[in-house]
C-alpha cells in the first residue's frame, strides 16, 4: 500500500477557499483507480494548516491519479491560494499493527 501525505499552507484569508480546493480533490480522487481513502484535515492550531492523507493500492495507481483533470485543477489553483509549495510524501506500507 502506498501511503501520501500533503502538508499545505493556505495564505491568511483563504482558508475557506484552500478547503473547498481540497475537498473537491479528494471527493473526485476517491473514485480514481485504486485510491482506498483520501481524507483532507485541517490543522486545528494553525488555521491555515492542510494535510491530505491518501491510500493507493500500487506507486503506478498514484502515478495514474497524478495525471487527472482533477489534480491539473487543485494544482493551478494553489499559486493563488498557497503560501509556498506543497510538501508531499509517498511512504511504501509493507505491514501495519492495530494499536488500540
Amino acid at each position: 500500500m502506498q501511503l501520501v501525505i500533503a502538508n499545505i499552507h493556505s495564505k491568511d484569508g483563504f482558508e475557506s477557499e484552500m478547503s473547498d480546493v481540497l475537498t473537491k480533490l479528494a471527493e473526485a480522487s476517491r473514485h480514481d483507480d485504486g485510491c482506498r481513502s483520501y481524507r483532507v484535515l485541517s490543522d486545528l492550531e494553525t488555521s491555515t494548516h492542510f494535510m491530505t492523507v491518501e491510500e493507493w493500492d500500487t506507486p503506478q495507481q498514484v502515478a495514474e491519479h497524478l495525471k487527472t483533470a482533477h489534480v491539473a485543477a487543485a494544482l493551478s489553483a494553489l499559486p493563488d491560494l498557497a503560501a509556498g509549495d506543497p510538501v508531499i510524501t509517498m511512504h511504501e506500507v509493507t505491514s501495519s499493527t492495530n494499536l488500540g
